[in-house]
C-alpha cells in the first residue's frame, strides 16, 4: 500500500468496533510497525474533534485496557485506512484526461485567520 502524508484526509474501515468504522481522520505521522496488531502504523486524530467508541491501550508490560469514548487520537495499521484522494494521483496527467483534480483543503489555522465581511441583509 502507499505511504500517507501527514494532513491527508482518510476513511476508517471497520477492525474491532464497528462504531469506529467510517470516520473520517487526518493523519498526523507514520509510526511503523507495533506489535502485536499495528502493522504499517499512522497516527491519527478524529477530523470533527468527536472521540473513538472504542481504543484499545496498552502499558510497557502488554497489558490492554479498553477505553470507550476518550481518545481522538490513536494508531491503526494501514490497512483499516483509506485516502479520500487517490495518494499516486499524477496531477499533470489528470488535469490533461479531464478527471476533476482533487483540492487540498485548508488547515484549520488558515480557516481561522481569515476575515470576513458582515452580510447586510435587507
Amino acid at each position: 500500500m502507499s505511504y500517507l502524508k501527514p494532513g491527508t484526509l482518510c476513511i476508517t474501515l471497520q477492525r474491532r468496533d464497528p462504531r469506529n468504522a467510517g470516520r473520517i481522520v487526518r493523519i498526523l505521522e507514520y509510526v511503523g510497525d507495533i506489535p502485536p496488531d499495528i502493522v504499517d502504523g499512522y497516527m491519527i486524530e478524529a477530523e470533527n474533534g468527536l472521540p473513538f467508541a472504542t481504543t484499545i491501550w496498552r502499558d510497557a508490560d502488554g497489558r490492554e485496557e479498553i477505553r470507550h469514548g476518550q481518545v481522538t487520537r490513536c494508531r491503526t495499521s494501514r490497512a483499516y485506512l483509506r485516502p479520500l484522494v487517490d495518494p499516486d494521483l499524477d496531477v499533470e496527467s489528470a488535469v490533461g484526461s479531464g478527471t476533476p483534480v482533487p483540492q487540498a483543503l485548508p488547515e484549520p489555522a488558515d480557516v481561522q485567520e481569515r476575515e470576513f465581511e458582515p452580510e447586510v441583509v435587507g
